[in-house]
């Protein structure tokens, strides 16, 4: 067969193939640069910086630790991120946190909010910024036409919503170590001035008497476990008014009770005696401290005796036992000295004053007493 009668490829269809062929090159291109341009303008969008927001810091449950960190927000030193979970965790009873938008006051901002049921947990803001230059074609737009034109989003403030309202005020003894939580509490939360009880005014010269402070401790999603202990380490009950305020006074030191009551209460016996010529003043010396001013007076002063035969010292206490450091201490006396005189009695008024000791010459002597 001559090579003349071969048929030949139709030149249209040759050409038709390239321009398929070209075509389906030139959409792919197109769409592959599309949906880069696409997938650009959608990671711009606010709502997808909000979802992304949501799951890092919500979704799941609340991850306290970032979103405290987000917020600013300083918890009480004396409370937990775990009690934050706890209080929080209250309100939502359970429910997952979903995220909602609300309306914002201006087209510069969008809000969102955190919901768990019917609770508020969190809300936060994403703030308008800079127009996005997108590529297309190795080419730079602000906005293809008319259709597309976005701007970058940020967050620019999140919040959390409870009420951290709770406070307490502690008064102790200057120098006790006052614990919140388990926390001690430092001069930091002082408030007020300083109270200065009447022992302050019995003193000698470089002994400082029972002052109380008081300390006001705010921001507390919890009213807070208190302890107080003295200066020696001792536990002080701290009485809570159930409003808040709680108030540690000293309690009696057992110790120095044992050691010194039978000698308190003999000395403050010998005086009463003395005053009503049962002891001479020889025997009612040792108990005082023969340089203070009550001695003086007790020396000084003119006795105003009862006659009588006999006496007794009924209803005795003695309690109260305070030590300002360790060579001054005061602590409460009481009795009724009756004295008798054949098949009649008498009786003052019943005995009840502060008595006040310092140690000279390594006794213990009386150097103030007050009438309580």
């Amino acid at each position: 067969m001559s090579t003349k009668n071969k048929r030949r490829f139709p030149i249209f269809y040759a050409v038709l193939l390239c321009f398929v062929v070209a075509a389906l090159i030139v959409t792919h291109v197109l769409v592959d640069q599309l949906r880069g341009f696409l997938s650009e303008y959608e990671d711009v969008q606010p709502s997808h910086l909000a979802d992304r927001i949501f799951e890092t810091y919500f979704k799941g449950g609340v991850r306290y630790g970032d979103v405290l960190e987000q917020t600013g927000y300083k918890l009480s030193p004396f409370e937990t991120e775990g009690q934050l979970e706890t209080y929080l965790a209250s309100f939502s009873d359970g429910e997952e946190p979903e995220l909602q938008r609300v309306s914002a006051e201006s087209d510069d901002y969008r809000r969102y909010v955190v919901m768990a049921g019917e609770e508020k947990l969190a809300a936060f803001n994403l703030r308008r910024g800079e127009p996005v230059e997108f590529s297309l074609f190795g080419h730079k737009f602000h906005k293809l036409l008319w259709l597309f034109e976005a701007n970058t989003w940020s967050l620019d403030k999140m919040e959390l919503f409870w009420s951290a309202s709770e406070s307490v005020t502690v008064k102790a003894p200057l120098g006790s170590t006052v614990t919140l939580n388990g926390v001690p509490v430092d001069d930091a939360y002082l408030y007020g001035d300083p109270e200065l009880t009447e022992s302050c005014s019995h003193m000698p010269a470089g002994v400082q008497g029972l002052i109380y402070v008081t300390y006001k401790i705010d921001g507390l999603l919890y009213q807070p476990y208190v302890t107080v202990k003295d200066r020696l380490g001792r536990a002080i009950p701290a009485a809570n008014d159930g409003s808040g305020h709680y108030t540690a006074e000293p309690q009696n030191d057992e110790q120095l009770e044992l050691s010194q009551a039978a000698y308190v209460l003999k000395a403050v016996k010998a005086y009463a005696c003395y005053m009503q010529e049962d002891m001479s003043r020889s025997e009612m010396k040792p108990y005082f401290d023969t340089s203070s001013a009550l001695y003086e007076s007790i020396a000084t002063t003119g006795r105003f005796v009862i006659e009588h035969d006999s006496y007794e010292f009924q209803n005795v206490t003695v309690g109260d036992f305070y030590a300002y450091d360790d060579n001054t201490f005061s602590c409460r006396v009481g009795f009724l000295h009756v004295l008798n005189r054949g098949s009649k009695t008498w009786s003052d008024e019943p005995l009840d004053m502060t008595v006040y000791l310092r140690r000279v010459g390594g006794v213990y002597v009386i150097y103030e007493m007050i009438n309580n």
